[in-house]
């Protein structure tokens, strides 16, 4: 494989299942390597649905899940990888959203809060895991890359006609444009130290 290779990871509002994805990428093309679900134990599952309905959070007890979920998270990473004979050297990063608990846009101040502790992934498998997709900057450095995944796989995104910004085709209601590069990306490097990707 000639490409970058990611692995992201993503669990729905209903927390079912760990859907992974191993892609890889390179200058004009994006490849799917591979694809795989994993159900969410019963007892994290439940925990989680306990919380998301909860009025106020016990810290402690998000804590405990949060590295629970981390842990679950790495143990199916890892039966992902091998189920695909990858080796975890030639992974670039994982791309993993985590489980949301809380997402509330109108509170004061508005917050959202995901578990699923990127930081014990990234020790444990000793891959770069990138976790705050709010304010992703310059993830792949390859401009063209970007506008090609956007023309070939994108239902819901079109460039516009200098091919510099990217616009929703049924627009949010706030705003319907962003530059190809939002702010800064948290990133749990492999030796675990917090960075910043830029």
């Amino acid at each position: 494989m000639a490409g970058e290779i990611y692995i992201g990871l993503m669990t729905g509002t209903s927390a079912d299942s760990l859907d992974c994805a191993a892609v890889e990428l390179s200058d004009n093309e994006l490849n799917i390597i591979g694809l795989k679900n994993y159900d969410i134990p019963s007892n994290i599952k439940e925990e989680i649905s306990e919380n998301t309905r909860s009025k106020k959070l016990d810290e402690t007890l998000i804590k405990d899940l949060d590295l629970r979920l981390g842990e679950f998270f790495s143990e199916k990473i890892e039966e992902f990888i091998a189920s695909l004979s990858l080796k975890k050297e030639k992974i670039e990063a994982i791309g993993s959203h985590g489980q949301t608990i809380k997402h509330e846009p109108n509170s004061i101040p508005p917050f959202s809060l995901q578990i699923g502790n990127p930081q014990f992934i990234s020790n444990k498998l000793g891959i770069k895991t990138i976790a705050n997709f709010k304010k992703i900057k310059k993830l792949s450095k390859k401009n063209n890359f970007i506008r090609n995944a956007i023309k070939q796989f994108s239902i819901d995104l079109v460039l516009n006609s200098k091919q510099t910004m990217i616009r929703r085709k049924v627009p949010f209601v706030i705003g319907d444009e962003f530059t190809l590069w939002i702010e800064s990306s948290i990133v749990f490097s492999r030796t675990g130290d917090k960075t910043i990707y830029d």
